[in-house]
């Protein structure tokens, strides 16, 4: 019986794992395909947008954080002296650092295609995937240390990406959905992914709203991350770990 709920357990964790991986590669690969694939100037470039920023933003920061408090490695990070939260960052730059080869390589020949750049917003545009980064790091702390309360932890990381893929703007741009739908959404952190920063290049009158409402998430999933990670940290030290 034993046996049988071992190998259960380790067919759920090898499927969260596939939907994973799954998922990432669609979140990364779908955007440049369907630049390649959709005739419309317009839409190209959305979709290659999308794809850079998709590349920038996305990170692994979740899985990592949640793996290292269910195996218990942890604690060999909060005995490190410097904030917990700068740790994982500095992994999260790690993750950029390894991507930047393969976004250099595909600009190149974006641009030797004869992609125009000029009317693109570069400045601004940075500025808000950087503000995109932030949030998504935040998040990926939120979740992680969601597994100190519940196993299922892997499950709702899953999930969460799952969600990303069309809520973010990934596999369309969001003003395709009713513009009552497209404002509830913007309630919600999905389109500050990957949505608002496209929207921030290829838009130089972008409404300010927009962009104070991207620094308004940030600041709500600081906060909430932040008091996750002060509950994390008592949790842990009660029971003397």
């Amino acid at each position: 019986m034993h046996s049988l709920l071992y190998i259960f357990l380790r067919l759920k964790e090898l499927l969260t794992y596939k939907v994973n991986i799954i998922v990432y590669m669609l979140y990364g690969l779908l955007p440049l395909i369907s630049a390649v694939v959709v005739r419309s100037e317009s839409i190209s470039t959305y979709y290659l947008l999308v794809f850079f920023i998709s590349q920038i933003v996305n990170g692994w920061t979740a899985n990592q954080l949640a793996g290292d408090v269910s195996s218990g490695q942890v604690s060999h990070i909060l005995i490190i002296p410097r904030n917990f939260r700068y740790t994982y960052f500095l992994s999260r730059i790690a993750m950029l650092i390894f991507v930047i080869p393969t976004l250099l390589v595909v600009l190149v020949l974006v641009i030797y295609m004869g992609f125009e750049y000029e009317h693109l917003s570069i400045v601004s545009g940075l500025a808000s995937v950087f503000l995109s980064v932030l949030i998504q790091f935040n998040i990926s702390i939120i979740l992680g240390l969601i597994s100190a309360w519940t196993t299922q932890s892997m499950g709702v990381i899953s999930f969460w990406f799952a969600l990303l893929l069309p809520l973010s703007g990934t596999m369309f741009p969001l003003d395709y959905l009713p513009s009552w739908s497209l404002n509830i959404l913007l309630f919600t952190p999905f389109p500050y992914y990957v949505y608002v920063p496209a929207k921030v290049f290829v838009l130089s009158d972008l409404p300010s709203t927009l962009v104070a409402a991207q620094g308004g998430v940030l600041i709500a999933t600081y906060a909430i991350s932040k008091y996750l990670e002060f509950a994390f940290q008592r949790k842990y030290m009660a029971y003397g770990s």
